[in-house]
């Protein structure tokens, strides 16, 4: 990457860590100061400080930093991201996508704050953003392993059980033979992502299918070793290595190796 995507970076970084540990956003108390440093209590946050226009993601994402850091920001910030009926990432956006949509679910979600009328929009969005029952793909990611993810690790709760065992069947019968994901083949993003998720639907489903999913991904995490390649899309391909090494780590300490 050779633009500066700093606050991109260090919330994401955060975020894939946190889904392991709990403490992780006290444990760096400085890079959530960083992220207060440019927080705009009216339009929320940019993905870098070089860059001025504010992002529904990267908004969404700090906020939940924000609040379990002990802070309060209002939660009017994301009326900014309404355009009538539509939530959109950046303002005056023409193809909106469903990861930002998720993340805001589970900003709102923490917030001692409430908006339910734009939850309610968010929510309804996301079922209707659904490429086959329980899965989703969006304009940021070129696997469907990332955005389905991020919808079930941030709305987990809000989605109805049906559709949580839809995406349960599709992970599991997305994993290939040598235990790990990929649209292509296995690939440690992709792997890391559906880890993520199977280990956050373990809540719900306690069966023998999921222990067995990822027993046979640990075998393909012991021998994947850490080499990425370019998924996520910008005007190219580009790989956000910092990010998806946290995804990675985080995906090595759920499954206890």
């Amino acid at each position: 990457v050779n633009y500066p995507i700093e606050i991109f970076e260090i919330n994401w970084v955060l975020y894939f860590l946190s889904l392991t540990d709990e403490q992780i956003v006290t444990k760096h108390r400085n890079l959530v100061d960083y992220l207060k440093m440019f927080w705009d209590e009216e339009k929320g946050i940019a993905w870098s400080k070089e860059f001025q226009v504010p992002d529904l993601d990267d908004t969404a994402i700090a906020y939940v930093h924000l609040v379990k850091s002990g802070l309060h920001p209002d939660v009017k910030v994301f009326r900014y991201f309404l355009f009538g009926e539509n939530i959109m990432c950046f303002p005056n956006e023409t193809h909106k996508a469903v990861t930002h949509i998720a993340h805001l679910v589970e900003a709102l979600n923490i917030s001692e704050q409430k908006d339910a009328a734009l939850k309610q929009i968010a929510l309804k969005d996301i079922l209707d953003q659904q490429i086959a029952p329980g899965v989703w793909l969006d304009k940021w990611h070129v696997s469907p392993f990332y955005a389905t993810s991020q919808v079930l690790l941030s709305c987990l709760n809000d989605l109805p059980i049906m559709l949580l065992q839809q995406s349960l069947t599709w992970l599991i019968h997305t994993q290939r033979l040598d235990g790990g994901w990929g649209e292509v083949n296995s690939t440690p993003e992709e792997s890391a992502y559906a880890v993520l998720a199977i280990y956050k639907l373990k809540q719900k489903f306690e069966d023998a299918s999921v222990e067995r999913c990822l027993e046979s991904a640990k075998r393909f995490f012991y021998t994947a070793g850490d080499t990425y390649q370019a998924m996520w899309i910008d005007k190219n391909l580009y790989c956000p290595a910092n990010i998806v090494r946290a995804a990675h780590m985080a995906a090595i300490k759920a499954l206890n190796l």
